[in-house]
């Protein structure tokens, strides 16, 4: 869904830049291009925080694979020691 959003704003603001290449835009094209602009950016913004959730959620579940392994390895160091 955002990804087709961004690339939809791409898309206008391309078509505002051809149009600024073959005349001067008028006032409300260049308002327009402004808002796509922000519009652009929040999209990229939350994007961002989707890849950052995903990130987390995949660190926590390894993360806790990780923990039983390295509990493992102390138990199994820990008896090694005491034997």
């Amino acid at each position: 869904m955002l990804n087709k959003q961004g690339k939809n704003c791409i898309r206008k603001i391309k078509e505002l830049d051809a149009r600024d290449d073959e005349s001067e835009l008028d006032k409300f094209d260049k308002e327009d291009r402004i808002i796509l602009f922000a519009e652009q950016s929040w999209i990229f913004f939350k994007q961002e925080v989707v890849l950052y959730k995903k990130a987390c959620l995949k660190w926590l579940k390894q993360g806790d694979l990780n923990s039983i392994f390295f509990s493992f390895d102390c138990q199994v160091e820990k008896s090694e020691k005491q034997d």
